[in-house]
């Protein structure tokens, strides 16, 4: 005798061969944590999830701000005549050159990683 709380297939219907005219399957359980319990936990956990967000960033930019200091000294244009500040713009454009080819060359690389991933799948 079947129990009440399990449903019966007939499995002829399903395109199997029948050992047994009946599957058995169960209901699922109720859950053990209530509806306003399990909605504060979610509601909690976006709030935290929100800081801690926030909190990255912040902690992001902090430390691009350090690195620019520490890599680009500021720039003392104070005193310096138009040879110096067309020299200085001569010089600034060299090293932006220099920092677009290799974003290209990276940005040509991942492209290329890339479609070398998803081809292969």
């Amino acid at each position: 005798m079947i129990p009440d709380y399990f449903n019966t297939v007939d499995v002829q219907a399903l395109g199997r061969p029948a050992r047994d005219s009946t599957v058995c399957f169960s209901i699922q359980r109720k859950s053990k944590i209530s509806a306003a319990r399990r909605l504060a936990l979610k509601t909690k956990l976006l709030k935290t999830a929100t800081v801690m967000l926030e909190d990255e960033k912040e902690q992001k930019k902090l430390k691009r701000e350090t690195t620019l200091r520490e890599r680009v000294p500021p720039l003392q244009l104070s005193g310096l005549s138009l040879q110096d500040l067309q020299a200085l713009c001569k010089e600034l454009h060299q090293k932006i050159d220099v920092v677009d080819e290799e974003r290209y060359d990276s940005e040509v690389k991942v492209a290329k990683n890339n479609k070398e991933v998803f081809h292969s799948l």
